[in-house]
């Protein structure tokens, strides 16, 4: 009974965890996402299926939502935007007070390759720029990887310029599991160890009792 039950330990899925962070606000600007199209590079070492997306913005006032608000994932085509993968909406997107900035959370379900990608957010409705209600995407400390692509709306997913240096990168999680096949998170690494443990002790047991 006690293998039994270690055995359907190793069965369990292992809850949703962040597959990805680029970093969380750092407190020095952000970029303006409701008059211009921005987007971050991010890359995933296995396939995974995605559950959330989480960015965080910069607004004058901490209990304004989005009333609507797109996203795309693309191909990463050689530090360009490629084709678009994955895309969606959503509507009346919450600010949750979260230090320096706003936490934003979507809840999404679809599936990703092992690959580079772009991840872009944008307010479907464009505002002023100079506005109280103008929504802006947090920057993060810096990390090793690309810079974020910043654009005009009208110029469509070939992004006019890679945006410099220091503190230029845009805060954002995706959270999912990663396939079987992929990296293993460490909450399996856990339950494996454990149930090898176990097995082992019960089966010297079992051995002793024989003779």
């Amino acid at each position: 009974m006690r293998l039994l039950f270690v055995w359907t330990l190793f069965l369990l899925p292992v809850g949703a965890a962040t597959i990805y962070n680029n970093g969380t606000p750092n407190g020095f600007g952000a970029a303006n996402f409701s008059n211009f199209r921005v987007a971050e590079d991010f890359s995933l070492a296995a396939n995974a299926s995605v559950t959330g997306l989480r960015f965080w913005t910069q607004t004058t006032n901490s209990s304004l939502t989005i009333a609507d608000l797109t996203w795309a994932i693309y191909a990463n085509n050689a530090g360009s935007l490629g084709a678009i993968v994955q895309s969606g909406s959503a509507t009346n997107v919450a600010a949750i007070v979260d230090g320096v900035a706003h936490r934003r959370e979507i809840a999404v379900s679809f599936n990703l390759t092992v690959g580079n990608y772009f991840i872009e957010f944008h307010g479907a409705n464009p505002i002023n720029a100079d506005g109280p209600t103008a929504f802006s995407w947090a920057f993060a400390a810096d990390n090793p990887t690309d810079r974020y692509r910043f654009g005009d709306l009208a110029g469509g997913p070939a992004f006019i310029s890679n945006n410099g240096s220091g503190f230029e990168q845009l805060a954002f999680q995706i959270d999912g599991t990663f396939d079987s096949a992929g990296v293993p998170e460490p909450g399996s690494i856990a339950l494996v160890s454990i149930g090898l443990a176990v097995l082992w002790r019960g089966c010297r047991n079992r051995n002793r009792r024989a003779y």
